[in-house]
C-alpha cells in the first residue's frame, strides 16, 4: 500500500506521510506541486493519493484529482477550508482537515478507498 502526499507545506507534508505510515501505508513521495506529483506517479505504483487542495501561488490541486480519478486511484483532499467551498463535483471527495490527526485521516482514507 503505496501513497503520496500532495501538500506545499513541508512540515504538514511530514506529518501526514507518518500518519499514513502509522495506517500502514508507506509514502512514495512528498510533493508540493502538480508538475512533481505528476512525476512521481508517472514513475510508482500509487494506492492513494492526498492532497492538498490549494498550492503555491493560487496552483489549484483539482487538475491532478480529474487525472486520478480517470486512473482508478482514490484520492482524498487534506484542506482546513470546508468541503462546501469547493467546485460542486468535488465536495463528496473525503477530506481531511488541517492539521489532521490519526483518527481523522484514517476515517478519510477508509472512505476515500471504498469510493474507487
Amino acid at each position: 500500500r503505496r501513497a503520496i502526499v500532495v501538500e506545499d507545506d513541508p512540515i504538514i507534508a511530514m506529518h501526514v506521510a507518518l500518519l499514513l505510515e502509522d495506517l500502514g501505508w508507506a509514502t512514495i513521495d512528498c510533493a508540493t506541486n502538480l508538475q512533481a506529483a505528476r512525476e512521481a506517479l508517472l514513475q510508482r505504483d500509487c494506492g492513494l493519493a492526498v492532497l492538498d487542495v490549494n498550492l503555491r501561488d493560487g496552483e489549484l490541486v483539482y487538475p491532478l484529482a480529474e487525472e486520478l480519478k480517470a486512473r482508478g486511484v482514490p484520492f482524498l483532499f487534506s484542506s482546513s477550508e470546508d468541503a462546501d467551498a469547493r467546485p460542486p463535483q468535488w465536495r463528496a471527495i473525503p477530506s481531511a482537515g488541517k492539521p489532521t490527526t490519526l483518527e481523522a485521516l484514517a476515517t478519510a482514507v477508509q472512505r476515500a478507498t471504498k469510493q474507487s
